[in-house]
């Protein structure tokens, strides 16, 4: 969260509006519970489902092996150790006891935007809609409005 303001700050902000890809909702949701005064509104795409449950990880990276979609040549180096600490500092926040409730009481609109998509591969249809509608966040943040 520190970066985030960090950057805002650097920006001279009062107020702005986040969007993320993939874990990216999930931060600026995160940031927005630790700076609702600066945050306008967030734009997130394929993704902002909070979880604490790691097992989707595995069934992604199973994904192409079981048919999935392939990721072509992609792909990201990054760093261990700040990967470790993201990871163990994300534990500590979605586990804390109030954090579905600070989400409920978040006031900004939010726009989390998908596709529906089928598997070249495999046919078989996807729809972020529905993951969204079903998932933690679809139930706990009623003033997001969900496309895809």
């Amino acid at each position: 969260m520190t970066d985030l303001e960090s950057i805002r700050a650097s920006y001279d902000l009062d107020r702005w509006v986040l969007a993320g890809h993939s874990a990216g909702p999930n931060l600026a949701l995160a940031y927005a519970m630790y700076r609702p005064d600066t945050v306008e509104g967030i734009v997130g795409i394929a993704g902002g489902n909070f979880m604490n449950d790691r097992d989707w990880h595995r069934a992604y990276d199973d994904g192409p092996a079981a048919g999935g979609d392939e990721t072509g040549d992609l792909h990201f180096d990054s760093d261990p150790e700040v990967l470790t600490q993201l990871n163990r500092e994300w534990k500590a926040f979605i586990k804390s006891p109030d954090v579905f409730r600070r989400l409920a009481d978040l006031t900004m609109p939010v726009s989390l935007l998908g596709r529906a998509w089928t598997s070249a591969r495999t046919g078989r249809c996807g729809n972020l809609r529905n993951c969204c509608r079903t998932g933690v966040t679809g139930r706990s943040l009623p003033q997001a409005t969900i496309h895809g």
